[in-house]
């Protein structure tokens, strides 16, 4: 759950700094929105990492 939650929040803060990007014009922002859009679809297309037997105490 913590890994979608986690994914969700990077696509919000990519749609924000589009937002702010597109609003002052400022390249920095588009950019720094095209990184974090970039991060969140690596993130979703992935499996969530399983914990192993050893962290579990098995």
């Amino acid at each position: 759950m913590k890994h979608h939650l986690f994914t969700l929040l990077i696509l919000v803060a990519a749609l924000a700094a589009y937002f702010d990007g597109f609003k002052a014009s400022a390249g920095t922002f588009l950019v720094l929105g095209g990184m974090l859009e970039l991060w969140f679809w690596l993130r979703a297309a992935s499996k969530p990492e399983q914990p192993k037997a050893a962290d579990q105490g098995v």
